[in-house]
């Protein structure tokens, strides 16, 4: 590429890299299958993307879009959008906090929610901290 052409990055500015899937490996966060980079304001050290693949969280968060997680952000509040493993699984779900019990749901109705106390095993991978979606109409 000629020296030209090659993306150059302003302070403010911060490559995200986008993957396709995500495992656990001996209690190691597996990305797996790079797709491309984004370059977004500086959105803290640890941020990735994912494309969403499934339509469990639309219409808010569309199929094809980009979800970019903070993986440094684990403590989750009422309503956050985050991603998960809940056994092996990967997962875009809302938290939601009511009588003391935790559960993951998604904002299509279609879908029904992820009670943690009835889970396995759940992985926090990071809060959602935007959104794009691409191929916009």
């Amino acid at each position: 590429i000629p020296e030209n052409l090659k993306k150059t990055l302003t302070p403010s500015e911060q490559e995200i890299k986008v993957y396709k899937s995500i495992f656990v490996k001996n209690g190691k966060l597996i990305f797996e299958e790079y797709l491309k980079s984004i370059y977004l304001p500086y959105c803290g050290k640890n941020c990735i993307g994912f494309i969403v693949e499934g339509d469990s969280m639309e219409p808010r968060v569309p199929i094809g879009s980009i979800v970019v997680i903070n993986t440094d952000i684990k403590e989750l509040e009422h309503r956050n959008v985050a991603a998960f493993l809940v056994n092996g699984k990967s997962y875009i779900r809302r938290v939601m906090k009511q009588n003391g019990k935790e559960y993951l749901v998604s904002d299509n109705p279609n879908y029904d929610p992820i009670f943690l106390d009835q889970t396995d095993e759940i992985i926090v991978i990071g809060k959602v901290i935007k959104l794009i979606v691409e191929n916009f109409i």
